[in-house]
């Protein structure tokens, strides 16, 4: 249910369960700010094949119908028999301008989801394009922090002298990996 609007679910490190949707990182305040002598090790990474290249486009399914049906009495309604013939319905969300860019840009697959009204769907379908039109890399950087001071979905800021980090940008963090020998941390966004 959660991956059908953009969610996810999971414990933080204080064994508490935490509930959420993915948002951009942008306008947020960080929980911490990383740069020059910080940064130990840093390298920019392609996104995940299906973000790669950037999407031009997200369907989003509602109303979905649980029994479809084809053969029907000459008596129901042509508007009734469409509906039942079709499993979902999708709202769509496309930016053509994508493929200027990233010719390759991705037609995604329909997103499963349980919205009823195609206004629930439509606005998930324009804030995904929204999210992820203009990805192009994670960074995977390592810094000197102290334990447990970040979590999994933090936004941190990081500047750094290459690429679109000159000066900073927000990242949302999504993956971690902490050394506690050499108190350490291994931070992906």
């Amino acid at each position: 249910i959660m991956g059908a609007v953009g969610g996810w679910a999971g414990f933080r490190r204080s064994g508490k369960l935490e509930v959420g949707i993915f948002k951009s990182p942008v306008g947020i305040i960080p929980n911490a700010f990383f740069g020059g002598s910080d940064i130990q090790k840093i390298a920019r990474e392609p996104l995940p094949s299906a973000l790669s290249p950037p999407p031009f486009r997200f369907r989003v399914a509602y109303q979905h119908n649980w029994t479809v049906q084809t053969d029907l009495a000459a008596s129901v309604p042509a508007s009734r028999t469409s509906y039942l013939a079709q499993a979902d319905r999708y709202a769509e969300s496309s930016n053509t301008t994508v493929l200027i860019d990233h010719p390759f840009g991705k037609d995604r697959a329909p997103i499963v989801s349980y919205f009823l009204n195609k206004a629930d769907a439509q606005t998930e379908a324009d804030r995904l394009l929204a999210l992820y039109k203009g990805s192009n890399a994670l960074y995977r950087f390592t810094v000197d922090v102290q334990s447990f001071a970040i979590d999994i979905n933090d936004v941190v800021n990081l500047t750094y002298p290459r690429w679109d980090l000159t000066v900073g940008r927000a990242l949302r963090i999504v993956e971690m990996t902490e050394n506690a020998q050499d108190n350490t941390i291994e931070l992906v966004g």
